[in-house]
C-alpha cells in the first residue's frame, strides 16, 4: 500500500505543478469570470482545493482545522505557492512513514462539527481522488477562458514520463 501512496502522492504534486503553470498565467478577471461549475469562478475552485488539502493534512497532524485557510490568501501567487507546499507534504508524510502508520485510524470532525474517524491512507486516497476531480473542472474552466494548449495531467501520463 505504500508503494501505491507514494506513486500517487507524486502524481498529486506532478499534475497540480502542470495546472499551477496555468493558473500564473492568468488575470485577475480570468481567474475571477463567474463560471458553471461546483465553484463559481477559477478561484474559488483553486480556494477549495487548496483549502481541502490544507485542512486534511492538518487532521492528520492531529489538529482539528474547522475553517478554510486558503480565502484568506488575498495574493493567488501566495496561495499557490502555499498549494504546491500542502501538496508535497502530503508526499513527505507518506514517504516518512510506515504500512501501520497510514493504517493508523484518526478521530476527526468535519466542517460541519460531526465526527469521524478514518485510516490515515483513506484519507490521503480521498485527497488524492479529489484533487483529480477538481483539477479536471479547472481544466475545462481553463478552456473557457481562453486557454486551449493544456498538458495532460492524466495518471497515465505521469507514468509514462516517469518512465
Amino acid at each position: 500500500m505504500k508503494q501505491i501512496l507514494e506513486g500517487y502522492t507524486a502524481y498529486h504534486v506532478w499534475a497540480n505543478e502542470i495546472i499551477i503553470s496555468f493558473l500564473k498565467q492568468l488575470s485577475p478577471e480570468q481567474l475571477n469570470r463567474e463560471q458553471l461549475s461546483s465553484f463559481t469562478s477559477i478561484r474559488k475552485t483553486v480556494d477549495h482545493m487548496v483549502g481541502s488539502e490544507h485542512i486534511w493534512l492538518k487532521r492528520i497532524k492531529g489538529d482539528n482545522v474547522v475553517e478554510n485557510k486558503a480565502a484568506a490568501f488575498e495574493d493567488i501567487s501566495s496561495l499557490l505557492e502555499f498549494w504546491i507546499d500542502q501538496s508535497k507534504q502530503f508526499a513527505a508524510l507518506v514517504q516518512l512513514a510506515d504500512e501501520n502508520k497510514l493504517q493508523e485510524i484518526i478521530a476527526y470532525q468535519n466542517l460541519k462539527g460531526i465526527p469521524f474517524e478514518s485510516a490515515i491512507y483513506k484519507i490521503i486516497m480521498h485527497v488524492m481522488n479529489h484533487g483529480t476531480y477538481h483539477r479536471g473542472q479547472l481544466v475545462t474552466m481553463l478552456r473557457a477562458v481562453g486557454f486551449t494548449d493544456l498538458s495532460s495531467t492524466d495518471l497515465i501520463t505521469y507514468y509514462r514520463s516517469a518512465e
